[in-house]
């Protein structure tokens, strides 16, 4: 569909209904086997009713898509979501130098006989955090401390409560 400069957008959104309304969920719907648009009951009820009818529909569309769970109708979502999962990949591949993975995976589905659906799904693989080593010096308490001891200057290596194995 060719549009004016600037509203190329709108030409976009503009085509991708027409397709759902002739080929997809609209046809499959509301068409009632090949009944022209104009003559759906969405029409109809709309010369019938008023112009109110087309508001009330426009506010039943809002409430359900309030109550569709996340992700439901994406708007945007997965491409948040990678974004966060990348963002993470990132900031720990720099921190411990180790390789990490976003992974996006879209399966897409018959829906009827002719819509499709694409289910979308994004994990990530951080790097594993290394598990550094550590110095410390038991206490009598049985806590350990990494301040050495001040008697080893002075009396030389003090016992450790019930002993350690000599290396």
């Amino acid at each position: 569909m060719s549009a004016p400069e600037g509203y190329e957008a709108l030409a976009a959104v503009v085509a991708e209904a027409l397709e759902q309304a002739a080929h997809g969920k609209g046809r499959e719907r509301h068409a009632q086997g090949e009944t022209p648009f104009d003559r759906q009951p969405i029409c109809e009820i709309a010369r019938m009713v008023g112009p109110g009818f087309n508001v009330g529909q426009a506010m039943k569309k809002g409430q359900e898509a309030m109550r569709l769970p996340p992700g439901r109708d994406d708007g945007g979502s997965l491409v948040e979501s990678a974004d966060d999962m990348l963002r993470e990949v990132v900031r720990d591949v720099t921190r411990y130098g180790k390789s990490g993975k976003v992974t996006v995976t879209l399966t897409v589905e018959p829906n009827g006989e002719s819509a499709l659906k694409v289910k979308a799904d994004v994990k990530a693989t951080l790097p594993k955090r290394p598990q550094g080593e550590a110095f410390y010096w038991p206490t009598e308490d049985h806590d350990l401390t990494r301040t050495p001891p001040k008697d080893e200057l002075d009396f030389g290596p003090r016992p450790v409560p019930g002993g350690m194995a000599k290396a």
